[in-house]
């Protein structure tokens, strides 16, 4: 049975004190969260920018979000195809026919030159679905590696939380036209590849570069000053260094250096939907609000029997949109095994490029959101009300994130069991 409702002040507390618990220490230096939950915030920094402990960790922290990138290109997507730039049954190949003619291969992990043609086109919406049949395997450790891996890896297609090595978003698309696709276009989930290749089109529909079309569409109007795709100049004191698992448990490694010797010090050749954004926890919780906002017209809407309006009306999205997107789009037999852990799809559906989080039992999320694999997480419920943010230095590599992960949400969602 759920527990008694948390009033604001209560279950901020609660995530505090669970935060502080494990924050700092020697594998997780610093945090900062928001919280909003019945019209209060409360943001609460935590420790300190790196692991020798020689700056606190400042409230306006700016953070490598990674994965939490994708829902805020979806919007941006969706707002395109609400202004008529593109439907999301249009063919990819109408604005970049790089993709006409896709080959897939026969086996998943037969040669990577034993191909036959796709069954159907990829579509507009196989982007957002993550279902272009092509992203991230991960392969048995009983059975050999597949050799796709290898290839993704050497033309520069491997997943992981740095852009593509692309000169730009023309280059990637045509290095991708003679890739072979694990798996037909709608058959199942491969996870991120497929956002990257929708900030690619996002580009050929606007006629302008991916930074843009987000700060027009997302940031400027809500007002999401300290987000981008690099960290400006009088901002890079702020931004912490990266980390990963190091050779011991009191010995994290460097993924990515701070301030002006990070990658993220100047705009990258090839800008990442998947995973290409630096931002605040203030910024990112005012993406959060928004959306959670637009999630309770829909409810009331739906409550009521009332139609879903298709108009914006000054919000990121219209509710049909919002409706649209999050809605589960992938069916059981597209899921084929492919997960992040054992009841992955148990707990989890994929929307238009968010996760919708169903969560079962202590320490699950509940709601709309996503993680970032380099140590952010962020979600918004709109049955309770409830926006959240808890961002870090540290990658998602390791028992101490999923401990810390655990304790945040368990925390958050204690009135929900």
């Amino acid at each position: 049975m759920p527990g008694q409702v948390l009033r604001f002040g209560a279950r901020a507390d609660r995530v505090a004190a669970a935060v502080e618990a494990l924050v700092p220490s020697a594998q997780i230096p610093g945090a900062v969260f928001g919280l909003e939950c019945d019209g209060e915030r409360r943001f609460s920094a935590i420790g300190f920018m790196d692991i020798e402990r020689s700056r606190p960790m400042p409230m306006d922290a700016i953070f490598r979000i990674a994965s939490l990138t994708k829902p805020v290109a979806a919007v941006a997507a969706l707002q395109m195809v609400e202004d008529g730039l593109f439907t999301l049954d249009d063919p990819v190949s109408r604005l970049a026919p790089e993709l006409a003619a896709p080959r897939v291969l026969r086996r998943i992990d037969g040669p990577v030159d034993d191909t036959v043609a796709a069954e159907r086109p990829i579509l507009m919406g196989d982007l957002l679905a993550c279902r272009i049949g092509l992203g991230m395997l991960l392969p048995s450790p009983e059975a050999p590696r597949p050799p796709i891996l290898d290839l993704m890896a050497e033309r520069g297609f491997a997943v992981t939380p740095n852009a593509p090595p692309f000169a730009d978003a023309d280059a990637y698309l045509a290095a991708l036209a003679d890739m072979p696709l694990m798996r037909h276009p709608g058959e199942t989930w491969l996870y991120d590849t497929s956002i990257n290749v929708l900030g690619a089109v996002m580009e050929r529909a606007a006629g302008k570069p991916l930074p843009h079309i987000l700060a027009e569409r997302v940031f400027e109007p809500l007002g999401m000053v300290d987000t981008g795709f690099h960290v400006a100049q009088d901002a890079l004191d702020r931004l912490p260094p990266s980390y990963r698992a190091g050779p011991s448990a009191d010995a994290p490694r460097a993924a990515d250096k701070a301030g002006a010797e990070s990658r993220y010090a100047a705009p990258p050749a090839f800008a990442s939907a998947a995973a290409g954004l630096v931002t605040t926890a203030e910024d990112y919780l005012a993406f959060c609000r928004a959306m959670r906002g637009i999630g309770a017209k829909v409810r009331s809407a739906v409550a009521s029997g009332a139609a879903l309006s298709t108009e914006r009306g000054g919000a990121p999205l219209s509710p049909a949109s919002y409706a649209a997107m999050t809605t589960g789009q992938i069916a059981p037999e597209q899921r084929l095994g492919m997960a992040f852990g054992p009841g992955f799809w148990e707990r989890h559906n994929w929307g238009l490029g968010v996760a919708l989080l169903e969560g079962r039992a202590p320490g699950d999320a509940f709601g709309v959101g996503w993680d970032g694999g380099r140590g952010t997480t962020a979600s918004w419920d709109v049955e309770t009300g409830v926006s959240a943010a808890l961002f870090t230095q540290r990658m998602l590599d390791g028992a101490p994130m999923a401990e810390l992960f655990h304790a945040f949400r368990a925390a958050l969602h204690s009135d929900r069991w």
